[in-house]
C-alpha cells in the first residue's frame, strides 16, 4: 500500500484462450492484460513479455453453432460463422510457444497494442545490443591501448636499463683509468 505506485495498464480485452501453452489443454475464459512491456492472462498463468514475441499473425475459422442451427433450421448447417483468431508465437525462456486466441470483436485492437509494442522492445534489444557492442569496442580499443602503453614503458625501461648499465661501465672505466693513473704517477715518483 505504501510506496507502491500501481502499474499502468494500457487495455483490458476480453477474450477466449483457445489452445496453445503446455498447462491449458482446453478452452478458457480469461482476461488479457496489456502492460507497456507484457500482456498477461487473467486467471492463468501466463505472461508474454512483448520482446519473447516472434510472431504474431491472425487465423480465420469458420463454424456451424449450434444456435445458428436451432434457430434457421437446417439452413443453419449451411451457414457458418466467420471466427477470427490471434495466434502469437513467443518463445519462454525454455521453447517456443503458439498461442491461439479469440478476441471476439476487439481482435483488431488487441493486434494494434501488441505489434507496436513487439517492435518496439525490438527496437530496444537492438540498442541495446549496440550498445553493448560499443562497449566491448571501447574496451578492446582501451585494450589495444594499453597494450601500447605498456610496450612504450617496457622499450623506455629497457633504455634505462642500458643507460644505466652504459653509466656504469663508463664509472667502472673511469676508475680504472683514476687507478692507472695514479699507478703510474707512483711510478714516476720511484
Amino acid at each position: 500500500m505504501f510506496g507502491h505506485k500501481k502499474e499502468k495498464r494500457l487495455a483490458k480485452i476480453d477474450a477466449k484462450y483457445i489452445a496453445g501453452h503446455p498447462l491449458y489443454a482446453h478452452e478458457k475464459g480469461t482476461d488479457v492484460l496489456f502492460y507497456e512491456d507484457r500482456m498477461q492472462f487473467d486467471k492463468m498463468d501466463i505472461t508474454i513479455p512483448y520482446a519473447a514475441i516472434t510472431n504474431l499473425g491472425a487465423q480465420e475459422d469458420r463454424h456451424i453453432t449450434k444456435t445458428r442451427v436451432l434457430v434457421t433450421g437446417v439452413v443453419g448447417l449451411f451457414w457458418k460463422k466467420k471466427y477470427r483468431y490471434t495466434v502469437i508465437e513467443y518463445n519462454d525462456g525454455i521453447q517456443d510457444q503458439t498461442v491461439i486466441l479469440d478476441f471476439h470483436k476487439e481482435a483488431n485492437k488487441a493486434q494494434k497494442i501488441i505489434y507496436p509494442k513487439m517492435i518496439e522492445a525490438r527496437d530496444k534489444q537492438k540498442a541495446l545490443a549496440n550498445a553493448v557492442k560499443v562497449v566491448d569496442y571501447k574496451v578492446l580499443e582501451d585494450t589495444n591501448n594499453n597494450k601500447e602503453k605498456e610496450k612504450e614503458l617496457e622499450i623506455q625501461e629497457t633504455e634505462n636499463l642500458k643507460t644505466e648499465e652504459q653509466q656504469s661501465q663508463e664509472q667502472k672505466e673511469f676508475e680504472e683509468f683514476k687507478k692507472w693513473k695514479e699507478s703510474r704517477k707512483n711510478d714516476n715518483v720511484s
